[in-house]
């Protein structure tokens, strides 16, 4: 059965990578999922429309304690930053923060701006 408030797009694609790079990077949505594994960030994933909670934590939890999140560059974007980290915090993550520049969004910094070393650097 499909759970929104649990679901993490790109979980079963990211799995391995997230073990692997010992953090995962938490984007928007969907095309910014596969705009940054195109772009060589295969731990990515995203919330399914819907704002991160305390079950989606609890999912993640399985894979890594460290989540690298990037929201977009916006003041939006930077509310929903705030508490998504707040949120992880909580649950007890490493959290650290992928600023974009005003305007961008995830899918456009990958396609513009990001080279496989910036994501490797990012944790």
């Amino acid at each position: 059965m499909y759970h929104k408030d649990r679901t993490l797009y790109g979980l079963n694609h990211a799995q391995k990578a997230i073990k692997e790079h010992k953090h995962a990077i938490l984007v928007e949505g969907y095309t910014d999922v596969i705009s940054f594994h195109q772009a060589g960030a295969s731990n990515t994933i995203a919330t399914c429309g819907t704002a991160l909670t305390v079950d989606h934590c609890k999912v993640l939890k399985r894979f890594t304690e460290h989540v690298v999140v990037c929201r977009d560059g916006d003041p939006a974007g930077f509310k929903a930053m705030m508490k998504d980290i707040d949120l992880l915090l909580g649950e007890g993550f490493k959290v650290d923060v992928m600023n974009l520049p005003e305007g961008k969004d995830p899918d456009d910094f990958a396609k513009e701006f990001m080279p496989a070393e910036v994501l490797e650097d990012a944790a």
